[in-house]
Formats: C-alpha cells, structure tokens, sequence
C-alpha cells in the first residue's frame, strides 16, 4: 500500500511539472498573439493616416507616370529602330578596298612613292556618291591631295585612284590611311570608309646583280662571195646568274646564212662563257665598205640581295 501511495506521488508531481510548463507556453503564445494584433492595429491606423492626408495617391500616380515614360521611350527607340534599318541594311552600298599597290613596295628616306587603290560598291542595285576621298598620312609629305564630287559608282562597280607622297626620314613600318566619303544615292546620310595600308621604310641593300659580256671574233676582211665565221662569246661577269637570255641575230642584205636566227640560253652562273659560231655568206654584189650585223640580246638580271 505504501508503494502505491508512493507512485502516486510521483505521477502527481510528474503532471505538476508538465502543467507548469504547459502554463509558461501558453502564456508566452498567448503575448505573442496579443503583440500580433497590437501591431497590426497600428499599422491600420497609420495607414488610414497616410489616405487621410492623400500620399498613398501621389505615390501611386507617381510610379505610373514613370512607368509609363519608360514605355514610351521604349516605343520611341522601336520606331527609330525601324526607321534606320532599311538605311542602313537594305539600301546601303557597300564600299571597300579590293587591292592596292605601293611603288616600289620598299622605300628609303624621303623617296617620292604611289598608291593606287581599287575602290568597289559591292552592294548590286544600290549606287554609292562619293563626295570625297583623300590621303591621311600624318608623318608623310604629300601634297594633300583631295579627289572631290568623284561622282556615282554603281553597283558591282569600281575604279582606280592614285596618290603620291614622299616617304618620312625615319625607318620604319608606317600605316598611311585612305579615307572615302560617300552617302548613298538620293539619302544624305554620310557614311566614311578609312582604309589603313603598311608602307616599308629602309635603306636598300645592295644588290648583286648579273652582267652580260659579248664578245666577238670576225675575220678583218671578207671577200664578195665568200663564206665566213662569226664567233661570239657570252660572259657573265656579274656576282649572280643571268636568267633566260634571248639572243636574235638580225636580217644584213647581201649576207646569208643557214644557221638559225633565234638562239636561248637559259642561266649562265657568274664567271661562266658561251660559245655561238655562226657561219655566213656574203652575196657576189655585196658592196665594198663595212657592214654592221645587228645582234640584240636580252636577259633578266636575277637581282639577289648581298
């Protein structure tokens, strides 16, 4: 009996205990509740405040009116959009550099040089008015030169422009630039291509180059009628090869051979001979005094550098 006494006590305080902390949670709730709706009462009243006194509507009607600005600069850069796309796209020319070239294509200090460009309107139905094209070459002289109301250039067409200058004193790589302004026919928007070109600045190395030395061994005197031998010897005594000689022994009256005309030697090296022996006839009626055979001989000099 006196343990169940015992047990009871227990399960009492045991129940104690948790209604204790039953007690405690419900009245931390119970003034978290009570805090809840003392906020939202007064949120209330400075809301109804606040219409009271008419700055909810600004502020409403403020927003909308930036919103709808950014909407209507929205449609403004649409329209633009429209407008300027078939301008630029569909019925622009379409002007460009195709080639160009630089003489010589290396130049010392201060020499006088050209450019020739080939300017094309790659567009095919649209013609390009060119109102001016000019050299921009900063470190270079030149007589600034301008190409003005050029005129129309069709499409698929092009045309060719010269510029002289003279090359600056220092050595270098310079980047000279060719400018065009056009607008497209009967639009007066503007449009410029710059057109930038290297331009090699140096003192030339010396070249080694061939030199062709003839030679020729004819008998003093000829006779009417008789045949006589004509010995000519090609010597190279320049530092390099000669490249495709051409020799053409020329038509005399009164003298005749059988031998061919025409005689191609391809590379002779330097130091090195050629022989021809070219046998002749002179005519019974050939006239007493002297004659001259013309001999032309043509080759490339095959220029190497030292």
């Amino acid at each position: 009996m006196a343990i169940e006494n015992g047990k009871k006590k227990d399960l009492f305080e045991e129940w104690k205990g948790d209604w204790k902390e039953r007690k405690e949670e419900f009245h931390t709730n119970q003034a978290e509740l009570f805090r809840q709706i003392r906020d939202r009462k007064n949120l209330e009243i400075r809301l109804e405040r606040r219409r009271a006194n008419g700055d909810i509507t600004i502020r409403v009607i403020t927003v909308n009116a930036k919103i709808k600005e950014i909407i209507r600069s929205f449609l403004i850069l649409i329209l633009l959009l429209l407008l300027i796309t078939p301008v630029t796209s569909a019925n622009a020319p379409a002007l460009t550099i195709m080639d160009y070239t630089i003489q010589p294509e290396i130049l010392t200090p201060g020499e006088l040089g050209t450019v020739t460009v080939t300017i094309k309107n790659t567009a095919v139905n649209i013609s390009a008015d060119i109102e001016d094209i000019y050299l921009f070459a900063p470190h270079f002289e030149h007589d600034h030169k301008r190409f003005e109301n050029v005129g129309m250039l069709g499409g698929g067409s092009s045309t060719l422009i010269t510029f002289a200058f003279h090359a600056p004193e220092d050595e270098g790589i310079y980047f000279p630039e060719i400018h065009i302004v056009y607008h497209p026919e009967g639009i007066p928007a503007r449009d410029t291509l710059r057109y930038p070109f290297p331009v090699r600045v140096n003192e030339r190395t010396p070249l080694k180059k061939a030199a062709i030395e003839l030679k020729k061994d004819i008998p003093d005197e000829i006779h009417p009628g008789a045949d006589f031998l004509l010995v000519l010897t090609l010597n190279n005594t320049g530092e390099t090869a000669a490249h495709d000689i051409f020799i053409e022994i020329s038509d005399v009256p009164s003298i005749y051979s059988n031998e061919p005309r025409n005689y191609y030697i391809e590379h002779p090296a330097p130091e090195k001979t050629h022989e021809l022996q070219l046998h002749f006839k002179s005519s019974e009626e050939t006239p007493t005094g002297t004659i001259k055979i013309p001999i032309n001989i043509t080759y490339e000099h095959g220029f190497s550098q030292s």
